[in-house]
């Protein structure tokens, strides 16, 4: 029963310690991705969903994009950690026979991949000079007529089966949306970067981006670095004076991405203070085992004593068969986290593989502690038996 004890208790703690290196491992493979989209210095707004915004959006735009220390302003329909883009069956008309490619679909404005800084991998971005790139106001029946320009990501690009960004420039996509469902020619004017949009667990699919200012909801206003603290207000006062029945309301990207980060530490943090708990306990019942089983073998030990054994090897004898519990729970404990982490990383879109470093790391950890606690008593065991009274026997 003791030994099944010990056993249960380091079982739990090697879990523990797997889960706490693998948890650790995996926020820093997500702080370390590359998210190819800069949220620095950026402040969000909500509220184009508002008639009086809408009318008034020429002029506040302007008047924001006057402050000093205002680098770029955008609208758009959705803004990073919000990015929830309607999938659009689209394929290209190159290709009839494919398979039609779910695309997120997603409307910006001229400034949206300048003020975030998406790198544009090949052709040019959407503008105002040309008509096709504007669809303000269109129905999907004037679309299908006219059609109209997008731009693509290289995710998109690879789903349609484009070896490189460059290959889908010029390429004509056919979009199906409306009611009823109408076949759009949208021609690929550009390819750009695919950029984590949402937060640390969203999955990132393959978009294409397109512009139609009745659909944004969004602002985005970048300040200089440093600046932002200051220019915040001064946005709020042209705000409250052109839109003084709507509330003003900002939100501070790499305030809102900083706590996407913070809340997925938590399973790390969790995971620490129950493996200390885990390893306290474990420390615990070792130390009561190697105390009972020195008690119990003292003859034993006194009689290879006598027969010449040296305490470091009778500690070692002693050791080996207290180190034993521990590997028949690390046996116990890795195919059982291994499952379990398997599980709570595939909530992750990017993630970290798992390798046997951590189970190995957690073993070697286990058997040190057991060690460390027991070593002290084990050799106050093989020195304190009297060789002289068993030789009296």
């Amino acid at each position: 029963l003791r030994t099944a004890l010990v056993v249960a208790q380091f079982a739990l703690a090697i879990g523990m310690l797997i889960a706490l290196l693998v948890s650790q491992q995996q926020y820093r493979h997500l702080q370390a991705a590359e998210r190819h989209i800069d949220t620095d210095h950026v402040v969000t707004l909500w509220g184009l969903r508002w008639a009086e915004v809408r009318e008034g959006l020429p002029a506040f735009l302007q008047e924001v994009r006057s402050l000093p220390n205002v680098q770029a302003v955008s609208t758009s329909e959705d803004v990073p950690t919000r990015f929830e883009p309607i999938d659009v069956p689209s394929r290209l008309t190159s290709r009839p026979d494919a398979a039609a490619a779910a695309l997120g679909a997603v409307s910006i404005d001229d400034s949206f991949f300048d003020l975030y800084r998406v790198p544009l991998l090949a052709g040019r971005h959407l503008g105002l000079e040309h008509e096709l790139d504007s669809a303000h106001g269109l129905t999907a029946e004037q679309l299908a007529a006219r059609g109209m320009n997008v731009v693509i990501d290289e995710t998109a690009a690879r789903t349609l089966g484009l070896a490189q960004p460059a290959d889908a420039v010029g390429q004509t996509l056919a979009l199906t949306f409306g009611t009823p469902p109408r076949q759009v020619p949208a021609t690929v004017v550009g390819v750009v970067r695919s950029a984590r949009y949402g937060g640390l667990t969203a999955t990132e699919g393959p978009k294409y981006f397109w512009q139609d200012r009745t659909r944004h909801f969004f602002f985005s206003i970048r300040a200089k670095p440093g600046t932002l603290r200051e220019v915040i207000p001064q946005v709020e006062a042209i705000w409250t004076r052109m839109f003084p029945r709507v509330a003003f309301d900002p939100r501070i990207l790499s305030e809102r991405l900083a706590r996407d980060a913070a809340k997925h530490q938590r399973p790390t943090q969790a995971f620490a203070v129950a493996a200390l708990i885990a390893i306290a306990l474990s420390a615990v019942g070792m130390y009561a085992l190697a105390a009972f089983a020195a008690q119990r073998q003292a003859r034993e030990i006194a009689l290879r004593r006598l027969m010449g054994a040296s305490i470091p090897q009778v500690a070692g004898l002693l050791l080996w068969r207290l180190t034993r519990p521990v590997f028949i729970a690390a046996l116990i404990a890795c195919p059982l986290a291994w499952w379990a982490l398997s599980h709570w990383l595939a909530q992750y879109p990017s993630r970290t593989e798992l390798s046997v470093a951590p189970l190995a790391l957690a073993l070697v950890a286990a058997v040190a502690l057991t060690w460390a606690v027991t070593a002290g008593r084990v050799l106050m065991a093989a020195r304190r038996r009297p060789i002289e009274e068993l030789r009296r026997e």
